[in-house]
């Protein structure tokens, strides 16, 4: 019968020797126990955190209403994310993105299934979506509330006012049994059921702006191409 110690096997019925138990015993403190080598010279999550802010992360809004909320004004939930991405465009378009738990959006995500995403191209836009949706009491804060009520057109399928710094626009229906939590977030995969570009608010669509990232600490936009 074969016992499983980390990545290694021993057998009950045999005698490790010593001198192979000692080493297989300070691999696995030097390892993860999947054969990374581990490096405990700073925390790892926050060398993570730092090697992760030098790359730059493209800024989106997700906005949903549930068809049955709970809420007592049934106002939509949003919140700015930094890991929106295509997973698939054949033989359909699917993306993904992380939220972190709990989140109030998901919990309207759930009720509703579908959702609008929708790419910032101004600070103003994306700072909206950074506000806390409580303040220290726990109450609903008036500046979340105010922010919606400026930006969001239609709660109900995510999609934002024209002319308030959005660029494109994607309804998703939510793909429940392809979406997995790791520690506290929730990795979300939905499919693209339709998407348009917005007006400017000079009447403009199609490449009238360029999408902001975030890369440093800092949000920027892209600079011109070098190759």
């Amino acid at each position: 019968m074969i016992v499983r110690h980390g990545v290694f096997r021993t057998w009950r019925s045999r005698r490790l020797d010593p001198r192979k138990a000692i080493l297989q015993r300070r691999l696995l403190n030097e390892t993860t126990g999947n054969g990374v080598k581990r490096d405990d010279s700073s925390p790892l999550p926050e060398k993570i955190r730092s090697m992760m802010r030098e790359m730059p992360h493209p800024l989106t809004v997700i906005v949903a209403q549930g068809k049955k909320s709970s809420r007592k004004s049934k106002q939509p939930a949003g919140l700015l994310v930094s890991s929106f991405n295509t997973v698939t465009l054949h033989p359909a378009p699917y993306i993904s993105f992380n939220i972190k738990l709990p989140s109030s959006t998901f919990e309207e995500i759930k009720k509703s299934r579908t959702f609008g995403a929708s790419a910032v191209g101004d600070l103003r836009l994306a700072k909206d979506f950074l506000l806390p949706k409580q303040d220290e009491e726990g109450k609903d804060n008036l500046l979340y509330t105010t922010a919606l009520q400026r930006n969001v057109l239609d709660g109900r399928i995510g999609l934002l006012k024209h002319g308030r710094g959005a660029i494109w626009w994607m309804k998703c229906c939510w793909v429940k049994g392809k979406s997995v939590v790791v520690g506290d977030h929730i990795i979300l995969v939905a499919a693209v059921i339709q998407s348009r570009y917005y007006e400017n608010v000079e009447g403009q669509s199609r490449g009238s702006g360029k999408p902001l990232i975030y890369s440093e600490g800092e949000y920027r936009n892209a600079g011109p191409p070098i190759g």
